[in-house]
């Protein structure tokens, strides 16, 4: 009699970060909206400036893939105000806020320590975190690979289940399960500003592997084994 047997086959690849999206937030406060406004746009686009070192453009326009960073990113600036209060409870003068955030995406890692490693130390700059991933490209190779490896982990799952019933074994229904990416080391994700202000000139970031996780569910039918003459 035909026995069915599911299983679950499992793949992990570990793959080093291929960039590195370093996230800065700038905040200035103060007595006046068009100051601390002002001086808000004033610290993005000199950072603006700065980077452009970093990623330049070639005639048609793009950024080549042999350049130290590949995007910048400036968000929208939110400004808002507060009323603090004494020890008494009274309100005092009104107190403005502005703030926007910069997102850079790194290749060259030793680049992105530095600039990090400076950024720190600035007065109302704030290195909010550090993602690593990896490029689609790279997915996409790790994608195929974690799969084929998922389905023979599957198949071995299966085998063993068979064997001992003195069965074979051939797959009839296979179902994906999305693939997806995660940090080896989730602390590496966050740098803040109490990192390292030292006499070195970069942050030793030491970046984490980056897991690539694939899972099949796979169904197999059994036969009788096949008995040698």
């Amino acid at each position: 009699m035909a026995v069915t047997i599911n299983v679950t086959g499992t793949s992990t690849i570990y793959h080093h970060p291929d960039q590195a999206v370093l996230s800065v937030h700038i905040q200035s406060d103060g007595p006046s909206r068009n100051l601390v406004s002002s001086y808000v746009t004033t610290r993005s686009n000199l950072l603006q400036r700065h980077l452009r070192d970093f990623a330049p453009r070639n005639s048609s326009g793009q950024i080549p893939m042999e350049a130290p960073v590949s995007n910048i990113a400036i968000g929208s600036e939110r400004s808002w105000s507060t009323v603090p209060r004494d020890r008494n409870g009274h309100p005092l003068d009104r107190v403005y806020h502005a703030s926007t955030d910069v997102e850079i995406t790194f290749r060259n890692f030793t680049k992105l320590g530095k600039i990090a490693k400076r950024l720190i130390t600035e007065e109302d700059v704030e290195v909010s975190k550090i993602v690593w991933q990896l490029t689609k490209d790279t997915r996409e190779v790790l994608g195929v690979e974690s799969r084929k490896q998922a389905m023979k982990d599957a198949i071995r799952r299966a085998q063993d289940y068979a064997t001992v019933i003195g069965k074979e074994v051939e797959p009839m229904l296979i179902t994906d399960r999305e693939s997806k990416s995660t940090i080896g080391t989730a602390k590496c994700m966050v740098v803040n500003a109490k990192i390292g202000v030292g006499e070195e000139d970069s942050l030793d970031l030491a970046p984490p592997d980056i897991e690539f996780h694939c899972s099949v569910e796979v169904q197999f039918r059994s036969a009788a084994s096949r008995k040698c003459d």
